[in-house]
């Protein structure tokens, strides 16, 4: 029986291709759509981010699906398949810690560095698939250049593929993750002429030779993930309204703390979001 092809933006699948030197050719076009210059793919280097996040940051976990470095440039790829606000935010806040480690003490101020977390979302977002963020303070000033979000709509940019639209470079190599490579004549209409595409193609049919990945593919498993993800994100809700209702009946922060399992920091963190209710 044949085997079945992965689903390219199955957490294993993804971190798989872009956690591998194999893939560089692939990752080095991409980047080159993110920063808009031409990249030597021998410059860039792949970071480890779990053992990345646990030197210097108090938020363990907190990483992105794929970290790269070229240059003064820091790329964050991370892969959504739904829309969880607080996801959203926790990826934005391990930027930040990035951004924020790499002003050494004592160094000069003048840092270079660029971190452009990439969100390739496997749904519509609106906007023609695409949208660019800076920072922006209440009067919606940009706060800094040198720290970005880009938001990818991958149903919105297969529906213009399926319409017989024409796709950006970005828009080809990131709809790349997103079709059903076992739909041969589709993903060939995709790649053709296209050398990094075909190449990555056959390595793709490689990797779905895994015995172990491929039940790691399975649909069933993957729908499982999501549901333990699902279930956790509304316990989390839950103890937050809990956490809500005590503030507002005046609990001392310290009990609150011990009777929720919550640190004071985010107790308070709650507590300025009900102000500004």
């Amino acid at each position: 029986m044949a085997k079945k092809m992965p689903n390219l933006m199955n957490d294993i699948a993804f971190k798989k291709i872009f956690n591998n030197p194999d893939m560089m050719n692939y990752i080095g076009a991409i980047m080159e759509t993110i920063i808009h210059e031409k990249v030597n793919i021998q410059d860039i280097c792949i970071k480890n981010t779990d053992i990345l996040t646990k030197s210097f940051t108090p938020e363990r976990g907190k990483i992105t699906d794929a970290y790269f470095t070229y240059k003064n440039y820091h790329i964050l790829l991370e892969a959504n398949n739904s829309y969880y606000k607080e996801l959203y935010n926790l990826k934005i806040r391990y930027e930040f810690a990035l951004f924020n480690n790499s002003y050494k003490s004592g160094e000069d101020n003048n840092n270079d560095n660029i971190f452009i977390l990439v969100n390739i979302n496997n749904f519509k977002i609106g906007n023609k698939g695409r949208r660019e963020y800076y920072y922006r303070d209440e009067q919606e000033i940009i706060l800094t250049d040198k720290l970005k979000v880009i938001n990818i709509g991958l149903d919105d940019i297969k529906e213009k593929w399926d319409n017989g639209g024409t796709l950006s470079r970005q828009e080809q190599l990131f709809l790349f993750l997103k079709i059903n490579h076992e739909d041969e004549e589709y993903v060939q209409k995709l790649i053709e002429g296209d050398e990094i595409l075909m190449t990555i193609y056959e390595q793709i049919k490689d990797l779905s030779d895994d015995d172990v990945l491929e039940a790691l593919f399975d649909k069933e498993e993957e729908d499982a993930l999501e549901l333990k993800y699902i279930k956790k994100h509304e316990r989390e809700e839950e103890k937050k309204e809990i956490i809500k209702n005590m503030l507002k009946k005046n609990f001392a922060l310290n009990d609150i703390s011990e009777i929720s399992n919550t640190s004071i920091d985010e107790i308070r963190e709650i507590e300025r979001g009900l102000a500004v209710q």
